[in-house]
């Protein structure tokens, strides 16, 4: 009877714990912690998807920079600043503009978007189903024209606790050299739990200074940055590298509706299907590329809008079923009837990259493009592999930035990233390399 009561006592603490935390990051119950891209839309609201960051960057009371890319979906910091966007968009208030610094930015949450960010497309995008925020949703788009970034800035406060206190909400330019500044008044709970996820170090080991507002430097001690590399997995293939019937049904028949696959042709790697005369999927076997072509005819459909084709694009990846790792968007190219959107894959918070030399030979410049025209995907090609880590293995990177710019010797880059670099060597493990990218080209070397 005592071990049962002690259990009844234990079980009731679990339970109370749980809705201390609860209320603690969200001041509420109404989350769900395994969101997915898909129940992102709120009612029904698909163009939503155009909101989420490429990756969420956080700056810490130190001055040090981390940078997520991975579970964005279920970010804290990002479900808290989505609330104050909420409020910005009804009652936030326009103080001004200024010149862009990193080193002028207190602590703080940015969201980092791959596009430039047209104010009236993030509207749209944000827009909830309620009179109130139709009629007030154009506050932003009166002052700022389009971003590149968001910039939620909590505030630190000595007195007794309010209720409610004011914020920044700032816009960076597509040029990252203008600041436009917005207060909003917020929850005092919501601007505590930014702090929180801010002051959260756990979520990552690396960390990275700012030499502008949009490069990050990945910083690397004496000691080195322990890691673990990843391996390749193929979801279309038994072991002994054929192509199986199953697998192949598994993971693209939802792309097609009523179209199934019938047939799997060893001989030429490609899929057939059932009802659809105009869709072609070939499998390249030597690279592991999978391309996906419609050739139906596209109605014309007005209005066609970024948000509207990015929706397009996102709920046909979410339909495929053998996509295993985070990805995010990293470009878009659009032409008169046509838009390019090109992902690449992240695991551990590192992005997974294909070096310059490969891309000739895969014809693919990310791991992920697929183009929409009208609310319609008429190609779509990736590389057909899911990235798993190896837990029991560490790798140290030791190579520092500044040990590979001397090497380099050539004039500031545009970008730097610390990512896994794609090897179609299925043998190989994927390790950390520096890519410094110029003028759309990168210079890639080990990091160990």
């Amino acid at each position: 009877m005592i071990d049962k009561a002690k259990n009844l006592i234990i079980a009731f603490l679990v339970i109370l714990s749980v809705s201390q935390i609860g209320q603690l990051w969200f001041d509420s119950y109404d989350i769900n912690f395994f969101h997915t891209a898909k129940s992102l839309a709120r009612n029904g609201n698909e163009k939503v998807f155009l909101t989420v960051p490429s990756r969420i960057i956080s700056k810490d009371r130190e001055g040090s920079y981390r940078i997520r890319y991975n579970s964005l979906d279920t970010n804290l910091g990002k479900y808290n600043c989505n609330l104050i966007l909420d409020e910005l968009f009804l009652s936030g208030e326009y103080t001004g503009k200024y010149a862009a610094s990193p080193s002028s930015l207190a602590a703080c949450v940015i969201y980092d978007y791959a596009l430039p960010m047209d104010a009236a497309d993030f509207t749209e995008s944000y827009e909830q189903n309620s009179s109130e925020f139709k009629k007030k949703s154009s506050r932003l788009s009166k002052n700022v024209d389009s971003f590149r970034q968001i910039i939620f800035v909590p505030k630190v406060y000595s007195e007794a606790k309010p209720d409610s206190i004011e914020i920044n909400v700032l816009f960076v330019s597509n040029s990252y050299k203008t600041i436009y500044e917005y207060t909003v008044k917020i929850k005092t709970t919501i601007n505590d739990n930014l702090q929180l996820y801010i002051a959260d170090n756990t979520v990552s080991d690396l960390v990275f200074t700012a030499k502008s507002m949009e490069l990050f430097l990945p910083v690397i001690s004496d000691a080195g940055f322990p890691y673990h590399p990843i391996h390749t997995e193929n979801p279309y293939m038994s072991a002994d590298r054929v192509l199986t019937l199953k697998s192949a049904q598994k993971g693209l028949n939802p792309l097609f509706g009523d179209a199934k696959i019938t047939q799997v042709s060893p001989e030429d790697s490609s899929y057939r299907y059932s009802n659809e005369a105009n869709v072609v999927v070939k499998y390249y076997r030597a690279t592991d590329v999978i391309e996906y072509l419609d050739y139906s005819t596209v109605n014309k459909i007005t209005p066609s809008t970024l948000p509207l084709n990015y929706a397009a694009a996102i709920r046909f990846l979410n339909a495929d079923a053998t996509i295993a790792n985070d990805y995010y968007l990293d470009s878009c190219e659009i032409s008169d009837d046509s838009y390019t959107f090109y992902f690449d894959y992240a695991v551990m918070d590192f992005p997974v990259l294909i070096p310059d030399s490969m891309k000739k030979e895969l014809n693919l410049s990310h791991m992920i493009e697929l183009t929409v025209s009208n609310q319609k995907v008429t190609k779509y090609k990736k590389i057909a592999l899911t990235f798993t880590p190896d837990d029991e293995i560490f790798n140290n990177a030791t190579i520092q930035y500044e040990d590979f710019m001397n090497v380099w010797g050539g004039e500031n880059p545009d970008d730097v990233r610390l990512a896994y670099k794609y090897d179609k060597e299925k043998i190989k493990w994927l390790v950390l390399n520096w890519f410094l990218l110029q003028n759309g080209n990168s210079y890639i070397r080990p990091a160990s």
